[in-house]
């Protein structure tokens, strides 16, 4: 044992264990790296477009509704976000919910992953809930989002024949029953795990259930006003939204589950069009992702402002 603590009292000599500054300079090299890649390959796709002819199918009724449909959906990720802290805290304030929601949205576009959940937690913090139930819920949200996620896109493959690969499909199925499963059985476990955690936090199964509900069908109104913007651009059946869905839901995990970059900056854009490109051709599929983004940006930020503007003399002005 003496020699095997010697060995590795050696070893921490040899190896020279990284400062915060170089392991700040390698991420951001890093993250540098895969943007350079995303608009790199967003660009190349984008010189095939004729945009004569795109400008021709141009409707801008359907720009608008998908603005809309995704301003829509942000506001249910807020109301989601409410009814969650509803379920382990009780009653909470609806505005300052949103609030809290809504602002630290726009900081998920600061560099460094992290700053979205701080800024929840503090905005949140200020409405006296205790921290304890703050870390559960911001853990909570983001793995019913993605279960959520998970299950919409595992339900849309299993009935709708998408032209994707093997094993995307399989995993999709397959992480779909999954987080089914467990969204099922953690109302019905959440006392054992309490007691496992040392939480003293009760869930009360009503408002988690809305919670579920109103997620998913946040989830619901990104596809369809995903598929709007799709139409804006080349004629679309609304039939085929399912194959929108899909894509924005894919890609939206991809970019949760790989936080490279701010906001997924570049990453959702790239899987988007890689999945889009069977049905819609490489260029149509790289406008529509870049143009989701503006989208997206835009509706981030009406609802931040909006939801700035109805709170701004209560609470938070303290």
């Amino acid at each position: 044992m003496d020699r095997v603590t010697e060995l590795f009292g050696r070893m921490k000599g040899w190896v020279s264990v990284p400062t915060p500054r170089q392991r700040a300079i390698v991420g951001n090299l890093f993250q540098a790296m895969v943007l350079i890649a995303s608009i790199l390959y967003l660009a190349a796709n984008l010189r095939v477009l004729s945009m004569d002819a795109l400008l021709e199918n141009l409707r801008l009724e359907y720009i608008v509704l998908s603005w809309l449909g995704t301003l829509a959906a942000f506001w249910l990720g807020a109301l989601g976000w409410w009814l969650l802290l509803c379920s382990l805290q009780g009653q909470i304030d609806l505005r300052m919910a949103l609030f809290a929601h809504l602002i630290s949205n726009m900081t998920k576009y600061v560099p460094g992953y992290v700053w979205q959940f701080l800024s929840k937690a503090h905005l949140t913090h200020k409405m006296e809930i205790p921290k304890r139930v703050i870390g559960v819920a911001i853990l909570g949200e983001l793995v019913l989002v993605t279960s959520i996620g998970m299950v919409t896109g595992a339900i849309v493959v299993s009935v709708y024949p998408l032209d994707i690969a093997l094993f995307l499909r399989h995993f999709m199925l397959i992480g779909g029953l999954a987080a089914a499963i467990g969204i099922v059985l953690l109302p019905l476990l959440w006392k054992y795990i309490a007691v496992f955690l040392e939480l003293e936090i009760s869930l009360r199964i009503r408002a988690y259930w809305y919670a579920v509900l109103v997620i998913w069908v946040g989830w619901l109104c990104f596809g369809i006003s995903f598929w709007f913007l799709g139409a804006s651009l080349v004629p679309a059946e609304f039939s085929t939204w399912p194959i929108f869905l899909f894509s924005i839901v894919a890609s939206s995990l991809l970019s949760l589950l790989i936080p490279l970059l701010p906001g997924g900056l570049g990453v959702r854009e790239s899987a988007l069009t890689f999945l889009l490109s069977p049905f819609l051709g490489t260029g149509v599929s790289a406008l529509i992702a870049t143009l989701s983004r503006v989208t997206w940006f835009l509706s981030e930020a009406a609802a931040a402002g909006l939801v700035y503007i109805g709170v701004r003399g209560g609470h938070y002005r303290k």
